[in-house]
């Protein structure tokens, strides 16, 4: 990041490193804990269901936990708002079938725009690949 960015009023730097794998539980309660430092509250089983569905990476979990706190309207970010909220592999697998199962091209497409338009491609196309093998 520029320092001379850095250096402004009111800029708040923070950088988080992508811990291994194995570390859910660590990413878990960092992640509580980061929450809590930025003045939201979130239930433990929430933030498991975070990680389990955005992996380790601590900016794109913090930035779904912003947006369910916001949902929460102050309370605390439960398992139900992840659950209702959040884009996750079973929905994306459910999503993906139904794909396959459609008829037209017309129709693929438009089921591909929504999923598109709802997750990252990159593990999106990994999972296709994985359907297709």
């Amino acid at each position: 990041f520029p320092k001379r960015l850095a250096a402004m009023p009111g800029v708040r730097v923070a950088e988080f490193a992508v811990p291994p794998f194995w570390k859910g539980d660590e990413v878990a309660t960092a992640l509580v804990q980061e929450c809590y430092r930025q003045g939201m509250t979130m239930d433990p089983a929430a933030a498991h269901m975070l990680v389990e569905s955005y992996g380790h990476a601590m900016l794109p979990l913090v930035n779904e936990a912003r947006k369910l706190s916001i949902y929460a309207n102050g309370g605390p970010v439960t398992p139900l708002a992840v659950e209702t909220l959040c884009v996750n592999q079973q929905n994306t697998f459910r999503l993906l079938d139904a794909w396959f199962r459609q008829e037209t091209p017309m129709e693929r497409f438009q089921t591909l725009d929504a999923l598109l338009l709802n997750q990252s491609p990159i593990p999106l196309f990994a999972l296709i690949q994985g359907y297709l093998d």
